[in-house]
Formats: structure tokens, sequence, C-alpha cells
């Protein structure tokens, strides 16, 4: 009876081993390789690739790991293997551009729009000169269309950061080849005088530094205008330079460590039938982490780039901008008009000592222009003035969102509940291998922790040149603003000025001064003495330096205390302070007289 027994159990655990082994032989015919046919087709290639039936004894590369649960048996091939590496930089691309997208399209459409009206701001002055000089200074069109095309082209290259010349070279090329029209139109009379030849025209050029025909107009007008161009072309070259980061980061190098990584995480499921399920956080972290190490090290040059970016468009709110000036140019140009008609005689006396006129007329004949009226003088600001400070007050607000975000693309690229899992500690996520708890570590996204714990991408301090190339032009572009900033800064400095002899009050009597509301500086140009004291909190969106006078002490000169008290006779000396030794004596005789009375009683 025992015997029979002892029997019956051996053939209850044989029974039992052989249904084990069916089982886990057949384990695709629960989970069919035809669900994942219909995803891989969708998501890397041709479903002829996938097998029709469970592959037994399979053989792979990229998803070995996934074989230790299936009993070797897979619904992959090597050759959905190779495609899922390809598969893998196209997924890793295309959702890098999707978080970046908003960002790039956002200032791409600031940059759109400020150049749009940039280049409006310039044909609009453009017409209302070309009209004022044929309306109101009788030069014909055709003669003065070159001048004009010429000089609002270079305006145009120089705001969109196209060209080599500076503003005041432009404005200074552009009053030279004034001359000749001026000379001949403006100064002479053209309807009772013969026009100057071509060598005459050239020789006036030749000559136009030396003749002064608008006398310091040119100079002042570069100055007016020099700093809210230089902030246009800025703003306009950061913009690019921008939008050409971000496009980086979207053609990020993916290499084979990369892909290999990420076809684990996205593709290898497919071959245990799992491709429903999500995978892991810590997973997707660290396979993103180690893809995108190199680009999260440009991130700081961004940021810094993004603040002095703000900076910049504080001093544009400050100051007029290129818009509003350029609404102003005919005005000015106008000026330079009237300054040569009243300087006739002398500059016809300077130009024809140093060029020979060969139709010129024996009797000459002056024109006087009348001063313009203030209807025909003055005109509104541009009217989409508001609408630019508007977008550029929005776009500052997605750049402030947008701190960072080079060093948290990989994990923004985690952050979608529809393909990843959110719990950390979610036991029901793909692996890597199959469904289950991730238990790796998760280390820091800065490089060196990436290079040294980085459990699924093998990352190296190999320097990618593309990417340094762009932290190069973002360094480069952030000093370029500090250096307006700093050049801004000191030209609204008045000790600065006293230095350089700007704003001293002299000129010539051929000068013209322009209204320079947008450079004005208290007590500018004033030879200030004494114990005035002239402050300057912020200037233009910057902290300006406080001056102070100087205290005479024993024939020197030294800074005076804040809180020093002021001198009655302005020496530095207070009156107490002077008759202190002789009030001291008198008390101390005092103090002797009484000691000696009190020991005589």
């Amino acid at each position: 009876m025992t015997g029979n027994r002892s029997i019956l159990k051996m053939e209850y655990f044989s029974i039992c081993f052989l249904i084990i082994v069916f089982l886990s032989n057949c384990v695709f015919a629960i989970l069919p390789c035809g669900s994942v046919s219909e995803v891989y087709g969708k998501r890397v290639g041709s479903t002829e690739d996938v097998p029709g039936h469970p592959l037994s004894g399979a053989v792979l590369s990229e998803c070995a790991s996934t074989l230790l649960y299936t009993n070797g048996t897979s619904c992959c091939s090597s050759v959905m293997e190779r495609k899922f590496l390809q598969a893998a930089e196209d997924y890793l691309r295309e959702h890098i551009q999707m978080i970046n997208s908003r960002l790039k399209s956002r200032i791409t459409q600031s940059l759109k729009l400020f150049q749009e009206h940039l280049h409006e701001s310039v044909k609009e002055a453009q017409n209302r000169m070309s009209e004022k000089l044929t309306s109101l200074y009788k030069i014909p069109r055709d003669v003065h269309k070159k001048i004009m095309d010429d000089f609002f082209s270079q305006l145009t290259h120089y705001l969109n950061g196209e060209g080599r010349s500076g503003i005041t070279e432009i404005i200074e090329g552009f009053f030279r080849h004034l001359f000749p029209l001026v000379y001949d139109y403006v100064i002479m009379d053209s309807s009772k005088t013969a026009h100057g030849g071509r060598e005459f025209h050239a020789c006036l050029m030749s000559h136009y530094t030396a003749v002064e025909p608008f006398g310091n107009l040119p100079a002042h007008l570069g100055k007016k205008v020099s700093f809210a161009f230089q902030r246009a072309r800025v703003f306009t070259e950061t913009l690019k330079i921008m939008i050409h980061t971000v496009n980086a980061s979207d053609k990020v190098t993916v290499d084979n460590e990369c892909k290999r990584a990420v076809a684990r995480l996205q593709y290898c499921s497919m071959c245990s039938a799992r491709q429903e399920t999500r995978p892991c956080r810590g997973f997707c972290i660290n396979v993103m982490r180690g893809c995108l190490s190199k680009i999260s090290e440009i991130s700081s040059s961004w940021d810094d780039l993004v603040i002095a970016f703000q900076n910049l468009q504080v001093g544009m709110f400050k100051q007029s901008t290129a818009q509003e000036l350029l609404s102003y140019m005919d005005i000015n140009i106008t000026d330079a008009m009237l300054q040569a008609s009243e300087d006739g005689p002398r500059i016809y006396k300077e130009a024809t000592s140093r060029c020979k006129n060969t139709s010129e007329d024996s009797k000459m004949v002056f024109k006087k222009l009348p001063a313009p009226t203030p209807t025909s003088s003055t005109h509104p600001p541009a009217s989409h003035a508001k609408s630019i400070r508007a977008d550029i007050s929005t776009l500052v607000l997605h750049l402030e969102d947008s701190k960072g975000f080079l060093h948290r693309i990989a994990d923004g690229l985690c952050k979608t509940p529809i393909i990843y899992d959110q719990e950390m500690q979610s036991e029901t996520c793909w692996n890597g291998s199959t469904v289950g708890r991730y238990m790796h570590s998760v280390p820091e996204a800065h490089i060196i922790s990436q290079v040294q714990s980085n459990p699924e991408v093998k990352v190296t301090l190999i320097p990618d040149t593309h990417l340094i190339r762009i932290k190069d032009v973002l360094v480069h572009m952030n000093k370029n603003i500090s250096g307006l900033f700093n050049e801004e800064l000191m030209l609204n400095d008045v000790s600065y000025k006293s230095l350089t002899g700007s704003g001293d009050g002299s000129k010539s009597n051929r000068d013209v001064i322009i209204d320079d509301e947008d450079f004005d500086t208290s007590g500018e140009g004033s030879a200030s003495s004494g114990d005035d004291t002239t402050t300057k909190d912020i200037e233009n969106g910057f902290i300006t330096p406080t001056s102070s006078p100087d205290i005479k002490i024993q024939g020197h000169s030294s800074p005076r205390s804040p809180h020093h008290p002021k001198a009655p006779d302005g020496k530095g000396n207070t009156g107490s302070s002077r008759h202190s030794p002789p009030v001291l004596l008198l008390l101390c005789a005092v103090l002797f007289l009484q000691m000696t009375s009190s020991s005589t009683l």
C-alpha cells in the first residue's frame, strides 16, 4: 500500500513538471504576436518584419534581457531590433522638438513682428523724407532716389544684424552724399544757376569733412540714434541666436549608446508582448538624462543670455525705440537743410576755393529757405510702437519660464502620463526587461553624476564640438549686450563726460544741437562746483555712480563723507573745531583758579 502511494506521488510530480514546461513553452499562445504587429506597424516599420508566431530560442542583442523572463521565446527578430535603433533616434528628436516647439514658435513670432515693424518704420521714414525733399526743397525724386534708397537700405541691413558699417558711419555717409544735392538745390537757387557736374559733385564729397556744410548735426544725430539702433540690432541678433540654440537642441547628436537605451525604453517591451505597458519613470529619466547630458551643459549660458535680454528690453522701454526715432528722422534732416541754407555763403566760398565748377554761372544767387511750419515738421510716432512693446513684454515672460529649459528637457520628456508611468515606485511599469519595479538609482542630472552613475547610458566627458560652438555664441552675445550696457553707463556718467570733454558747452557758430532727451543727464554740461551734489540713482534702467563734492584739506582734495556737516566757511572746517584750542585753555585756567581758591580756604 505504501509503495503504491509513493508511485502515485512520483507520477503526480511528473505530471506537474510537464504542465509547467508546457505552459512556459506556450506563453505566447496567451499573448500572441499579432497584437505586437499592429503597434510595430504604427511606431516602427512594416508589419512584415514581425514573425507570425513566437520565435523559440531567439537570439537578440539590444533586447536580450527580455529573454530571461520568457524562457528564450520572443516576438522580436534581429531585423526588428535594427529598426528599433533607427526608430529610437527618430523618437528622441521628435519629442524634443515637441517640447521646444512652443518656445521656438514664440521667439520666431516676436522676431518676425519686430522686423516687420522695423521695416515698416524704415519705409515710412523714407517716404516722408522723399516727399519733403521733393515738395519743400524742390529736389526731383529721380535725383535723390538713389541716395535715399542706399541710406535706408543700409539702415535696414544694420537693424537686421547684417552689414559691417556702424550707424554713425552710415549717417555720416548719407550726409556726405547729400551734400552735392543740398549745394545745388538748397544753398544755390537752382532756377537761376546751373547745377554742378559729376566731377564737381565728387570733389564736394571729397572735401565734405573740411567744409562741414551741416555743422556738427550729423554727429549729434548719430549719437541720438546710436544706442536705440544698437539695441534694436542686438535685440534682433539675440532672438536669432536663441532660435539657433533651440534648433541645436532639436538636432542633438544621438550616439549608439543612446539609441540602444531608448530602444530598451520604448520598443523592447514588444518582444514580451508587453507593448501596452508604460515604461517606468525612473527608467525614462536615466535614459533621457544620459542621452541629453551634453546639452544640459549649455543651460547656464542660455540663462545668462535670457537675463541680459531682459535688461536689454528694459533699456528699450526707458529710451526711445528705433521705430520712434525713425518717425522723426525727416525732422532731423530738415534741420540739416536749414543749417546749410543759413550758412550758404560760407559753404559756397569754401567749396569753390577747393573745387572748380565748370558749369558755374558768372552770377551766383543764394536761396533762402523758410522755416518749416509746425504742421510740416511734426507728426505722431509710429502707431505700432505700443503693439511692439506689448509683444516684447509677453516674450520676456516666456523667456523667464525658459530659464533652465535645456537642463529640464530630459525630465520634461518623461512627464507625459500617457507614455510613461509617473509613480517612481510603481510595480506595474516596464523596467527594460519585464513588468515590475525599476530597481536602479537615479543620479543627478549634471554631467559628472551621469558619467559616474548612469546605469542605462554610458556617458563620457568627450565634448560635443557643435554644442561647444553654440555655447561660445551664447557667451559672446551676452558679452556684447553687457558691453552695450557699460558703454551707455559711461556716456551717461557725468565724471566720464568731464574726462572725455563731452558736455563742456563749447561749440562752433555752425553747430546745431539736437534735443537729446534720450541721453539727458542731470547737471550735464554744467560746471558745478562747491557743495552742490548731483545724484542719479537710476539712469536708463542702470544704477549709476553718485558724484560727491570734494573737501579741501591742506591743499589736497578728498571725497566728502555723505554725513560730513557742511562748513559755514565752505572749506570743510567747522567753526567749533577752529576755535577749540583757546576754549580748552580757558576752561583749564578757570579750573586751576577754583582749585587754588579752594585750597586757600
